[in-house]
This record gives structure tokens, sequence and C-alpha cells, in this order.
């Protein structure tokens, strides 16, 4: 294990994500391996379904719900799991993404089937309250678009501490959603730093010429995907330093110079 220093609450947040960006590249090979198998174990099996075209739309809809719950949960976990390891100073190799269909593998097919009942009924309700045209009552289907936002939103700090096999998945789940609400403006940034990493390679290509467009797909298949699990993993850990109850002992060691908020 590395000895480099501890994330801790007063470090920067910048810095947490400069550290993620530094161990893509340094790591680029496995990097591109998590992230291409993350492609063809979720996105790959998800177009085959959606893509049948002699089977009824709800045999479709079901089989692609099944394929990310079975298959994406775990390659998403197993995903994290590299991105934690590396983090953390941890052996990390190609085989660490299977604990995802191995050891983590029944907390990720919970979690993934919790996230497709959440999103599933937090749609129905709010498109509900939204077709009627009472302003009122529209609020209402508002209010709930809002809160299944902040769920899904809270994703993004659950599976990287679901990554760590000593985190309760309860308490993962609670904490995310507790340091969502106090910590918005951080979470907000998380998420968006990998998309807006994109855009910079989108937009010229757009500007130039649209041929130029097999660049950043390139960048989607190779590292975006692997990368945002970069960056989720160290904020999302820098934003627990303190550890909350129940969760384990150990807590990231990212990169040298993090404590001076390099």
């Amino acid at each position: 294990m590395m000895s480099e220093p501890r994330l801790a609450p007063e470090d920067s947040l910048v810095a947490a994500w400069k550290c993620a960006t530094r161990q893509t590249y340094d790591r680029l090979g496995l990097v591109m391996f998590a992230n291409v198998a993350w492609v063809a174990a979720t996105l790959g099996p998800l177009g085959v379904w959606l893509g049948l075209p002699v089977v009824p739309a709800w045999a479709r809809a079901t089989g692609a719900v099944l394929s990310l719950v079975f298959l994406g949960g775990p390659a998403s976990l197993g995903l994290y799991r590299v991105a934690l390891a590396v983090s953390r100073g941890d052996d990390a190799g190609p085989l660490l993404f299977l604990s995802g269909f191995g050891r983590l593998f029944p907390r990720a097919v919970l979690v993934a089937a919790l996230n497709a009942l959440v999103i599933a009924t937090g749609l129905s309700v709010a498109l509900f309250w939204l077709r009627f045209q009472s302003v009122y009552l529209a609020a209402i289907g508002c209010v709930w678009a809002w809160l299944l936002s902040l769920w899904c939103i809270s994703q993004c700090v659950a599976w990287p501490l679901l990554a760590d096999p000593d985190v309760r998945v309860g308490m993962a789940l609670r904490a995310a959603l507790g340091l969502t609400m106090a910590r918005l403006p951080s979470v907000l940034a998380m998420v968006w730093a990998p998309v807006a990493g994109l855009a910079v390679c989108v937009l010229p290509a757009l500007v130039v010429s649209p041929k130029l467009l097999g660049l950043p797909v390139l960048v989607v298949a190779l590292l975006f995907f692997a990368h945002a699990a970069f960056v989720h993993t160290h904020v999302s850990w820098w934003l627990v330093a303190g550890r909350p109850a129940g969760a384990s002992e150990r807590v990231p060691e990212p990169c040298d110079g993090l404590e001076s908020g390099e």
C-alpha cells in the first residue's frame, strides 16, 4: 500500500478532482479495460434488448431493465471497486472488476433493483400529477420530480461507498442522501465535472466538422465512464472523510500533496 496522506474534510474539492484525473491517466491501461468492460456488460446487452425488432415493447423494456439490474449493477460496482482500490493505493488489476459479479454481486443487484423501482415509481407519480391543469396539482408533480432527481444524484455518492465491502448497504444509501442534501453544490460539481470534460471534446468537433465526432465517441468508449467513477470515488470519500457511524475505518489515500490542496 502506498504511504500517502488521507483525505480530510479541509482538503480541496478541486484537489480531489485533480487527483482523480491524474490517476485516470497514471493507470490508463486499467482505466481503459474497466471502461470497455463496463460498456460491454451494460450498454451492449441494453442495446440488444432495445433493438429487437419482433419482440413486443413491454418485453423489450422488461429485458432492458433486467439486463441493467443483473449485468449493469454488478458491472458498475466492479468499476467503482477498481476506482476505490486505485484511490487507496491498494493492488488493483483487471480481475478486480469481476468483484461486482462475485463477492459484491448481491449488493450490486439489490441496489440496482432498488434504483429501478424508485425511478419507475417516481416517474409514474410525477407524470400522474403533472398531467393535471391545476397549478397546485402540477406543483406536487414537480416536488416528486425533484425528489427523484435528488435520489438519482445521490447514487453518484452511494455507489463509491458501496464499493467498500465493509460499508453496509443501508448506511451507504442513507449517508449518500444526507451528504447530497447537505453538500448539494459539491455533489453537483462532482456529477457535472466529467460531463464538462467530455463537452470540451465534443464542442470543437461540432464547430470544426461533424466528421470529428469520432474522437468524442472514442473517448466515451475508452475513458469517460471509468474517469467518472474515479471522480465520484475521490469526491464522495472526500465528503465522508469524517466516516459516518458504521463506515469502514479506512478512507482513500489518493495522492501526494492532497493535504496541501495542490
